[in-house]
């Protein structure tokens, strides 16, 4: 792919909570792209395996430079608003530690969360979504999974929008069950969102 061509900022980089420079573990046997290690590469040391056995594969530490998604934005798109994909392999505490100011202004942001500590050191799905609920960002839906899934948060200024209100009414139509209208009445059913709104209300 011709990245610029495309429209692609591409950067061998990666975001973390500081500038500088970081280490990065990568599976010895990584192997070709097909081999489904490639996903396990993270900021982070990999404590646990998708089974939630202990890990027993070998990780090799590699030096690579960081930025932030402060910085990143700074660069980018110094004014305005921004939103945002993260899928780090467990570092997403490191991300968003290091995007207040982003934060401040993005208004869709998904996020990829687990509910199990797979790395050391790692934010669960409940320490994410209480520092974005913190930076004004609220979870309005979220896709499969038990332990790694996407959330999806938007800016609550969004939520107020007559174009949002009509965006999520459709995506209850179409997905959701006709008898629970509403994102937030579907939310407060489902009982996935109850567990994990019991554990942010438990966070001292």
């Amino acid at each position: 792919l011709e990245h610029a061509a495309a429209g692609v900022d591409y950067r061998l980089v990666a975001v973390a909570a500081a500038p500088g420079e970081v280490s990065f573990e990568i599976p010895v046997d990584i192997g070709d792209r097909d081999s489904g290690l490639a996903g396990t590469s993270s900021l982070l040391t990999r404590q646990l395996g998708m089974d939630g056995a202990p890990e027993t594969r070998d990780f090799r530490s590699v030096t690579v430079p960081a930025t932030t998604l402060d910085a990143l934005a700074e660069e980018l798109a110094p004014s305005g608003t921004t939103a945002a994909w993260i899928d780090v392999e467990g570092a997403a505490g490191e991300v968003i530690r290091g995007g207040a100011d982003f934060l401040a202004r993005c208004q869709v942001l998904k996020v990829e969360v687990e509910t199990i500590r797979y790395w050391a050191d790692q934010w669960l799905d409940v320490d994410v979504t209480s520092a974005l609920l913190a930076a004004g960002m609220v979870p309005i839906t979220r896709d499969l999974g038990d332990q790694q899934y996407n959330l999806l948060f938007v800016a609550e200024s969004v939520l107020g929008r007559p174009e949002a209100q009509a965006a999520l009414a459709e995506h209850d139509r179409v997905l959701l069950r006709p008898e629970l209208p509403g994102a937030l009445g579907r939310a407060r059913r489902d009982p996935r969102v109850r567990a994990l709104a019991r554990r942010v209300l438990r966070r001292p």
